[in-house]
């Protein structure tokens, strides 16, 4: 049986196996490494030699240079691991960065709406996948905290809301997949809980906002 991502759990667990790799892939001269410690001795004017011996002692100083599980798209990969999984989910496709987007309810490729000329306001779809006779594209934020990033999180899921309403494909819908706790918390605008805000945008005819952990159950009832 299918489990929700403890996101929290994964992220902990990963950044730890990022930070036992440190010592290897400065041995094996992997080239992102290779950067950051050349980044690091010149940023500081220290010798790379002593930089390196320093991430091989010392726990603390290697992580520093570990990975950042955020930038690995974690939180991403563990959604689309758990949609992949449920029962009668098919053609799953964890789309890459720009790979398609939603603009005034077309789904497109972003260098098909660049010959176009298009705008800035077209979203990118994180998800595709097939359930029986339908098909589904969207949109997923895990956000958690307060603060700049988060705020544009918030922004471009609702413009992804907005430019998936006047979609007219037949059999199609739009999901806008939120996770964290930052959508608990209080929209100041609407006086309502972020979640609760998304949830009035969409019209829950074709385009609909959900936790991920909702989504199972609603594909079995509405489908």
């Amino acid at each position: 049986m299918i489990k929700i991502p403890n996101y929290d759990k994964e992220f902990k667990k990963k950044i730890k196996k990022n930070l036992d790799e440190v010592v290897s892939l400065l041995k094996e001269k992997e080239e992102g490494m290779t950067k950051k410690v050349a980044t690091f001795s010149s940023n500081f004017d220290f010798g790379d030699k002593k930089v390196k011996s320093k991430i091989k002692k010392d726990k603390m100083f290697r992580a520093h240079f570990a990975k950042d599980p955020g930038r690995q798209n974690i939180y991403e990969k563990l959604a689309a691991q758990y949609i992949k999984g449920i029962k009668r989910v098919s053609n799953f496709i964890n789309l890459g960065n720009n790979q398609k987007v939603i603009l005034n309810g077309a789904v497109m490729g972003r260098s098909q709406l660049r010959q176009m000329g298009g705008v800035d306001e077209a979203k990118t779809i994180d998800f595709e996948w097939s359930y029986k006779e339908n098909r589904f594209f969207a949109s997923h934020k895990y956000t958690k905290g307060e603060g700049g990033g988060q705020g544009n999180q918030y922004k471009d899921i609702q413009i992804f809301i907005k430019q998936a309403i006047p979609s007219t494909l037949k059999n199609t819908y739009f999901l806008a997949i939120c996770d964290g706790n930052f959508y608990d918390k209080k929209d100041t605008i609407t006086n309502t809980s972020r979640m609760e805000r998304l949830k009035n945008m969409v019209n829950n005819k074709n385009v609909f906002a959900m936790r991920l952990s909702e989504l199972k159950n609603w594909l079995e009832k509405r489908f």
